[in-house]
């Protein structure tokens, strides 16, 4: 992914480098390609954030499953960093269907998913693109990329411990602003609502 200049240059600047236009003009090359994006990778999967989290339903595919206890095997979306977990709002058509020997609903296998229902819906950590960080996920990300050039190309401890101090001080801002962000979702239509709702006719 092409890295985002504001946040390149916020680091650049704590450092003591002079910022660039664009990601062509860095003075470190190819290493500050790869610190980069290991830490990107590494702060998108450390915490469930609203503004990275995707839900979707997956269907099965079509070669049969290769699972000894699980009927169904899917893939995961693409842009999946990190798996959250199946979402509430599965469809039961039958609850036999999540009974499973283990007593678990679902297994993961490198890319693939395991599952006994014949659709799922599942929530995960997307590659999102940068323009959905929020502002305190970017001054984390940005003391955090600090501190790892700090030592990788400085080889400057003072300088690390400063900004990883401050990376844990701006990382803890940016789950407290998470967790008071609206998380409005929309519920699909799934076989327990509309068996609740029907009790509520009824009754």
């Amino acid at each position: 992914m092409v890295m985002n200049t504001e946040i390149v240059n916020w680091a650049l600047i704590k450092i003591g480098e002079s910022p660039v236009s664009s990601n062509a003009q860095s003075p470190l090359g190819k290493i500050l390609n790869i610190v980069y994006e290991e830490v990107r990778l590494q702060l998108l999967s450390l915490y469930p954030w609203k503004f990275a989290t995707k839900r979707t339903i997956l269907a099965p595919l079509a070669e049969e499953s290769d699972h000894p206890r699980f009927k169904y095997k899917y893939e995961l979306p693409s842009d999946c960093i990190l798996f959250r977990g199946i979402s509430e709002y599965n469809k039961i058509a039958d609850l036999r269907d999540y009974k499973a020997s283990s007593g678990t609903f679902y297994e993961i296998a490198g890319k693939n998913i395991y599952a006994h229902t014949n659709e799922l819906y599942i929530k995960y950590i997307a590659d999102v693109d940068d323009k959905l960080y929020t502002q305190t996920f970017k001054e984390a990300f940005a003391n955090k990329l600090a501190s790892e050039l700090s030592i990788k190309v400085m080889q400057n401890v003072e300088l690390v411990q400063l900004y990883e101090a401050k990376y844990q001080q701006t990382l803890q801002q940016a789950i407290e602003h998470n967790e008071i962000e609206c998380d409005t979702e929309e519920m699909p239509e799934n076989t327990w609502l509309a068996i609740r709702e029907g009790w509520r006719n009824v009754y």
